[in-house]
């Protein structure tokens, strides 16, 4: 059920929708009316009508909400929707207790208090203007639209003949609805939107300005997991190959991941006939200090780091890949920081489990020092250098 809402003045379109979980606000809509917006839980996603998921844009613990004459405050997430600027869901329809419905007359009733609560939701095939817009410019809007409310009726029978069907050359200057009117052409009502700043169409945001890319859908590019097959590279470069007009020398940049996508393309080391040891790694110099400081960004931590008095051990690290690009013309190209960052994220959810399971974590905050017997054979490298 639809209802017209208010929040900070502005009347906005709200979805009664008791088959989502949580309640949403639009994300342009939120940008507009400038709503603080917070940060959603880390790996917190939705999963849509259609199937897809999508992550939470924020977290706005507050709203205040006015619907037909009583107010609210409501914890919603932000999401790019599509015809509404709110879906209420179960979170908040839960906290007004038994619900009357009348699907029929659109109508809803429950107690508040003392007193009992009717509303009136808005028809279906109403159009949604979701618009900033004061009170006195929405009526003003409206009273624009049922003057053109014929365009809106659906069509009935064939189209007239034309010569060129839908070529109509917009100059300067020109009324669009007007235009629209004299070839006889009809718009579906709820899919349009008037009185804003910018348009979602198809992964991109319509400005008066231009054309510009749905920061929804480039995130979702750039926290694309590392794909592990071919498949999955293929899956990422359809997604972000759909931006290609908007990524300067694009072919050259995805080059490297294009040509994985060709047959034998990649060649594991379980597949090859080489059975000797090899490094496998970042070839990337780093000490001991950088290191730590990589793992702490990760959690946007500042912590002092402390030298123990004594050996001072391996002061920094890489991986000599000469070999492994010699045997199998090929060497990892995952950058030490994308590599950590995922192996952090990983123990510290083993360790998250371990202690939900009642596992003692205290042991893992210590040391001790093992005596170990290194192999005495390692193949033909081992015996051709000579050493034990």
């Amino acid at each position: 059920m639809q209802l017209e809402i208010i929040v900070g003045g502005y009347k906005l379109l709200a979805l009664v929708d008791s088959g989502s979980t949580h309640c949403f606000l639009a994300a342009d809509t939120a940008a507009r009316l400038a709503i603080p917006v917070g940060p959603a839980r880390q790996g917190m996603r939705v999963t849509v009508a259609n199937g897809e998921k999508l992550d939470m844009g924020g977290h706005v613990r507050a709203l205040s909400v006015s619907i037909q004459g009583e107010e609210f405050i409501i914890s919603c997430y932000t999401l790019p929707l599509s015809g509404f600027d709110l879906v209420l869901g179960v979170s908040w329809l839960e906290t007004l207790g038994p619900i009357t419905w009348d699907f029929g007359r659109l109508t809803m009733e429950f107690w508040r208090a003392t007193h009992r609560v009717h509303w009136q939701g808005s028809p279906t095939g109403g159009l949604a203007v979701r618009s900033a817009v004061g009170a006195g410019e929405h009526d003003l809007m409206q009273a624009l639209l049922e003057d053109y409310a014929d365009l809106f009726q659906a069509p009935r029978g064939l189209p007239p003949a034309r010569a060129c069907d839908h070529r109509i050359v917009l100059k300067t200057g020109v009324d669009a609805v007007s235009e629209l009117r004299r070839h006889h052409l009809v718009l579906k009502r709820p899919k349009c939107l008037f009185g804003v700043s910018s348009v979602s169409y198809l992964g991109h945001v319509i400005l008066a300005a231009g054309v510009a890319m749905d920061r929804h859908k480039v995130a979702a590019v750039a926290d694309w997991p590392t794909p592990r097959m071919v498949r999955a590279v293929r899956g990422f470069l359809c997604l972000a190959g759909y931006y290609r007009r908007f990524v300067c020398n694009y072919g050259s940049v995805a080059a490297p991941l294009t040509n994985l996508l060709k047959k034998e393309a990649f060649r594991w080391l379980t597949k090859s006939d080489f059975r000797e040891p090899v490094n496998i790694g970042s070839d990337e110099m780093v000490s001991m200090n950088e290191m730590a400081e990589l793992v702490l960004s990760f959690e946007n931590k500042q912590l002092p780091i402390h030298h123990i008095p004594g050996p001072e051990g391996v002061r920094g690290r890489n991986s000599d890949n000469t070999l492994i690009k010699e045997k199998l013309g090929w060497a990892p190209t995952m950058k030490l920081k994308d590599g950590l960052r995922i192996t952090y994220f990983w123990i510290k959810e083993q360790l998250e489990k371990e202690k939900a399971e009642g596992v003692d974590l205290s042991a893992y905050g210590s040391s001790k020092v093992v005596q170990t017997q290194a192999p005495v054979q390692l193949g033909s490298l081992r015996a051709a250098d000579g050493k034990e």
